[in-house]
């Protein structure tokens, strides 16, 4: 009797096993996953500060470039000497 309880006992003991192992393998994958999301989410805040600062500084140097113009051609040249 033992001979045919023993396979089903021994069976019973590594699939209650494998299951915690299943459990534990589950619990680090959403883990990871979730650590992973965290990452990406805060790289996606800091690219689209920089992108911010840089669309800023963009903005200044347009207007930099308009009051420049503004000023070359309000310059005065000489007329040219007489031939």
């Amino acid at each position: 009797m033992f001979k045919r309880i023993a396979p089903f006992a021994a069976l019973s003991l590594l699939s209650g096993c494998a299951l915690t192992n299943g459990d534990e393998y589950h619990q680090a994958t959403l883990s990871a996953i979730q650590s992973s999301e965290a990452n990406m989410t805060q790289k996606m805040t800091n690219l689209e500060s920089q992108m911010g600062l840089q669309n800023d500084y963009i903005e200044s140097l347009e207007k930099q470039i308009t009051e420049l113009k503004t000023q070359v051609s309000q310059i005065k040249l000489p007329p040219p000497p007489a031939p």
